[in-house]
Parts: C-alpha cells; structure tokens; sequence
C-alpha cells in the first residue's frame, strides 16, 4: 500500500468503479452531480447493487459544497441515498473487496474533474471482514433519503436560499433534525466512558490522569475548560454512549436491561478487534451506568436489586 496523488487515486478508483462485480458503497462528507455523474458514467453495468452516503449539512447546499440533485442521478441508477450528518470520512468500497480512502469527496474540485481542482491524496488496499463491517455500520446508524424526505429537503433549502446566504446562520428545521438524529448500533471502545464517576471530570487536575482526559475530549471539551455540572450533564446526554443506551432500551419491550444483558450487547455491539476481555466490557458497562447513575439523568433509573444492577427507562420517555 502506497501514497497516491489526486489523478493517480481518480485512475486506481476509475479502474475500480469500471472492473466492479456486484456492489459499491460511497461515503462522502461532500457530494455533487458532477462527482456523482463521474460514477455512474464509469460503474460497470454488472453492478446491482449502488448506495452512497453524505452528511447534508444545510449550510452545504448554501455554499454549494453539496447539491441535492446529486440524489436525483443515484436514484436514476436504481442506488440508495443515505445521511448522517456527522460524517466527515471520504471512502468508497468495491465489491466488498477493494478500499479506496483518502481526502477526496465525490465532487468536481474533490477528483480534479475541472481546472483547479483539490489536491488531494489517498490510499487503496484489500478490505478485511472487520473493514466491511465498519462502513455497513455507518450506512446502517444513516438515514435513507426517501423521495418524501427528498422533498421536505428540497423545499427548506429553497427557503433557505430565498432568504439567506450566511452559511453559518441555516440549520435543518426541529422535525427535520429530529428524523437525522441517529440510534448509535456499533461502537468503539475508545468512544465508551473510561472512568467510573463524572465526577473526576470536574477535577481541575484531570489532565494529568489519561482515563479522565479521555472521557473529558470524549465529550468533546477542550484543554484548559472549566466544566460545571451542567455543562456537563449536557455533553454527556448528547454522547454516543448514552444514546446507544438509550437505543437499547428503547428496543426492549420492558424497557429494562440487567447488568448481564447489557454486557452482552455491548460485547456484541463492539467493532474493536480484537475485543476486550469479558471482564473489561463489564467495567465499560458499570461505567456508563455510573455517569447515568451520578448525573440523574430524567429518562432511565439505575437500580441495585440482590447485589445485581439493571438499568431502566422510565416511562415518561419520549419517541426514540
């Protein structure tokens, strides 16, 4: 596996596209016509099976760093649409066989379809099972664009555009943000809590201890803040650990998870390979369920019963 320039990863992919048997997956922070037209004027008529991936940020459309008639051409070619809008990763996946990763999105300036195009650079190599695994997870926590949700799209950027052009100043209306939030499935370790209490983020001396520093980037803080309990409460309800959690719960008919069974989604949810030793997933567990447990989170209880935890959503919950 070696470096390749932008026109040298637009040939290797080209050739790749062109060579395709069965089935090929996009993910792009950034999608327009042209990179998508590049695609399908390329991808072999063998392959049956088309779907790309974006993140569709409103302020995207504004800037025209993305266009939602991209949709249009990979609905013409029988493919899927899929959004999550916190994906910035740029790959493309052939066959569920070849990688193709780097800094390029699928638009013009991306591959260098036109004069002043990005340099950009990339790799390409076999896929191992726990690759394809990764991005089936992506597509799977996405939400696919329907021609009714295509619409609802449409029809607020067009507004948008109508009345502004402050990219910073545009985001999706509540409903519309409400049906993108997605339900975590899979998860990494390293995006699980490492310490056992919330409390050891409030600590002005943190930093000094790896476990706490983690958790405290984890929620997306930056060296050198001073949180307080609010603050904190709010990261961590907006973390990927806590909706998982959250999802899990939802999933069940009694809305209630022992300690045990919990383990054993998480172990089940966990793409690290090689995963973590039983006992291990079970103190990722215990911590996740002493972050709810310390910062009285109104949606789920944590309740001892004959020395054994289990975690329950209260009934008061909304739609997940």
């Amino acid at each position: 596996m070696h470096l390749l320039g932008t026109d040298a990863y637009r040939f290797a992919l080209a050739t790749a596209i062109a060579n395709a048997r069965t089935n090929l997956s996009i993910v792009s922070a950034y999608v327009t016509s042209p990179g998508i037209e590049w695609v399908l004027d390329g991808l072999s008529p063998k392959v049956k099976s088309f779907r790309v991936l974006s993140r569709w940020h409103p302020a995207d459309f504004v800037s025209g760093a993305s266009d939602l008639s991209a949709y249009e051409h990979v609905k013409e070619a029988g493919g899927h649409f899929f959004v999550l809008p916190d994906v910035h990763a740029k790959l493309i996946l052939v066959d569920n066989q070849y990688l193709f990763v780097g800094s390029a999105n699928i638009t013009a300036l991306g591959l260098k379809l036109v004069p002043g195009g990005n340099r950009e650079i990339g790799v390409s190599f076999r896929a191992i099972p726990n690759d394809i695994s990764t991005v089936d997870v992506m597509f799977a926590e996405a939400i696919e664009v329907t021609e009714s949700l295509y619409e609802r799209f449409r029809k607020h950027i067009d507004l948008i555009n109508s009345t502004t052009k402050k990219t910073g100043d545009v985001s999706w209306p509540p409903d519309l943000a409400r049906e993108l939030a997605t339900k975590p499935k899979r998860l990494w370790v390293a995006e699980l809590f490492w310490s056992t209490h919330p409390a050891t983020v409030l600590d002005p001396a943190f930093e000094s201890d790896e476990t706490t520093l983690h958790d405290f980037l984890l929620l997306g803080f930056e060296r050198g803040m001073l949180l307080d309990n609010d603050s904190l409460r709010d990261a961590f309800f907006q973390s990927r650990p806590w909706t998982w959690l959250l999802a899990r719960l939802s999933d069940e008919s009694s809305h209630q998870l022992s300690f045990g069974r919990l383990s054993e989604l998480l172990d089940n949810a966990l793409l690290d390979d090689p995963k973590p030793y039983r006992k291990d997933i079970k103190q990722l567990v215990a911590n996740l369920l002493g972050w709810v447990q310390a910062l009285g989170q109104p949606l789920a209880t944590v309740e001892r019963r004959n020395y054994s935890q289990s975690v329950r959503l209260i009934e008061r919950f909304p739609n997940t």
